[in-house]
């Protein structure tokens, strides 16, 4: 049996560190779903508890306001990603406390209780912290363990992530930066070893799948797959273009559940957001706004991305696709955000919107310390970053 690694130990360190954060806050405020999250959790408990797609109770426990579609459901606009992956944890808590209530402990079993809302949340910390663990794993790859630490740390503590990973944990975030980690870690791991057999290219699509099931938007990221599959198979254009189908296939095979329920709610396969009129800017999108204003700009509330962004510029020859293709993405994410009519993101700590892509950020931020040398400067420049972000988190906090 081998050992936990010191490495190891710092990310169980962090995982414990945001779990307790967790806790904390939800003590604090007395509840673990709030904004967003309420509409993604309500979708967990109405199927799981009711065996059902009406929310109406959920909406008035969570006293989010009700409009019904043309099917006479009530509308709910948002994915079924983030439900499926705390699934797990939420049936657990759901035989635990059935069991504590049939033995006449007084726990609710009624999927809004505390056990519920604290083991989702748990979960969602668990998944947030174990996609930063991967890309270390990812990084240490193609860099030394110590900028890979140093990278992926200090993003996760000088960043909006932190806060979508510990204090608003039951969210869409947590489960999109886990989903887009383990996407990261692949195609680092496919591309050092120079093979994708069917069996990868599949794998690769479930994962793609899963992104656009959690946020889709980020599907943006099978960008680099699609990449992967052209470039570095050596086959005949006939068996590159056989696996691209398949890519393809087995993303559209995955979110066909987020079909369905479009279907079922809103009566047709359309994105809601467009059939509830929410307008899309495309061609005068307030790029700088969203990565600069202090109405959750991005760089305004995490600066430390600006150093990832310098660090995907400065990708070395054996990687430069991936830097171009992050930044392309990057662009891209920057350009559909900028565009919505809501591009500040409602109520949000820095613009959230862009969790999915950390691991792009994490790895130009790699990039970065190994280009200019870690010293005394970096790590105190460092140090004050996360301590900025701590406290403009607690300043944000205190003001909603």
């Amino acid at each position: 049996m081998s050992k936990v690694t010191v490495y190891q130990k710092i990310f169980i360190i962090v995982y414990l560190f945001s779990i307790l954060v967790f806790l904390c806050h939800y003590l604090y405020v007395g509840s673990g779903v709030w904004g967003d999250g309420r509409y993604y959790y309500s979708f967990l408990r109405s199927i799981v508890i009711d065996h059902d797609l009406n929310f109406t109770n959920e909406f008035q426990y969570f006293h989010i306001p009700i409009e019904q579609s043309q099917t006479g459901l009530v509308i709910n606009k948002f994915s079924i990603g983030p439900a499926i992956l705390w699934s797990p944890f939420f049936l657990l808590v759901h035989l635990l406390t059935w069991t504590a209530s049939a033995l006449g402990l007084i726990i609710k079993a009624d999927g809004f209780s505390w056990p519920y809302q604290v083991f989702v949340g748990i979960g969602s910390v668990t998944y947030a912290t174990f996609g930063l663990y991967l890309c270390f794993l990812a990084l240490k790859k193609i860099t030394t363990i110590k900028i890979s630490l140093l990278a992926s740390l200090s993003i996760y503590l000088s960043s909006n992530l932190f806060f979508y990973s510990s204090i608003d944990p039951i969210n869409s975030h947590s489960v999109s930066f886990f989903a887009s980690s383990l996407f990261f870690y692949l195609i680092i791991k496919y591309f050092k070893k120079q093979k994708l057999t069917q069996r990868d290219v599949v794998l690769i699509g479930l994962i793609t799948g899963l992104i656009a099931l959690i946020r889709n938007q980020d599907v943006v990221l099978g960008i680099i797959g699609i990449w992967l599959i052209i470039t570095l198979l050596n086959d005949s254009v006939i068996t590159k273009l056989a696996k691209l189908i398949s890519y393809f296939t087995v993303i559209i095979i995955v979110i066909i559940p987020q079909l369905i329920i479009w279907q079922l709610i809103f009566g047709q396969i359309n994105s809601p957001y467009i059939l509830l009129g929410e307008k899309f800017n495309w061609f005068q999108p307030q790029l700088l706004n969203v990565l600069f204003s202090s109405n959750h700009g991005l760089f305004y509330y995490s600066p430390i991305l600006m150093f990832a962004v310098i660090g995907l510029i400065l990708t070395n020859k054996d990687w430069k696709w991936f830097g171009v293709l992050s930044l392309i993405i990057f662009i891209l994410q920057t350009w559909i955000v900028g565009s919505w009519h809501s591009w500040w993101a409602g109520e949000s700590y820095g613009n959230r919107m862009f969790i999915s892509v950390f691991p792009l950020f994490i790895y130009g931020f790699a990039l970065w310390l190994k280009k200019f040398d870690v010293d005394l400067k970096k790590v105190l420049l460092l140090a004050v970053l996360i301590i900025f972000n701590f406290i403009t988190i607690i300043k944000y906090l205190l003001s909603i």
